[in-house]
């Protein structure tokens, strides 16, 4: 079997049985500002994951229903929905995606409520993403050793 460049880039090799297995990131972005999307995939620019924008609450739900996500990143200024409710209910559907919520000020009580959630809470600036690339980091290391786990689990 040849490898392409990225299939090489995107593949690891579980440390027992040194078998191999691909890295699938989907990343989802909920917001209505193209910038915060921009502002992830410069981010992520080097990483093997695969990146998606949805401007709704409800566009999300329906996204994450019909194709696999592993990150949602979400906009803490969505019109159509609270953003702690959106949390509540992909992770009610979805239990092992990663959620980050990017505020763009910051609330000790907002704090506490996402984090009872499960998600991490993010304050960003407009082009501020230090923080959120941290954060972004975080979540990809959590998702590869999830993904590892799930191999050893099939072998």
């Amino acid at each position: 079997m040849t490898l392409n460049p990225c299939q090489i880039h995107c593949l690891n090799f579980c440390p027992d049985c040194h078998e191999g297995y691909t890295l699938d990131r989907r990343i989802l972005i909920v917001s209505e500002d193209p910038q915060l999307a921009w502002g992830v995939k410069n981010l992520l620019s080097g990483e093997p994951v695969e990146q998606t924008q949805v401007r709704s609450g409800q566009a999300c739900l329906d996204m994450i229903m019909s194709t696999p996500v592993e990150i949602a990143v979400i906009d803490d200024r969505l019109q159509d929905m609270q953003a702690v409710d959106l949390i509540r209910n992909i992770k009610s559907t979805v239990p092992d995606i990663i959620v980050i919520l990017g505020a763009y000020k910051h609330s000790i009580q907002r704090e506490i409520e996402v984090r009872g959630t499960g998600a991490f809470y993010c304050v960003i600036g407009p082009g501020e993403y230090d923080t959120l690339y941290q954060f972004l980091l975080q979540a990809t290391a959590l998702e590869s050793r999830h993904l590892l786990s799930k191999h050893r689990q099939r072998r």
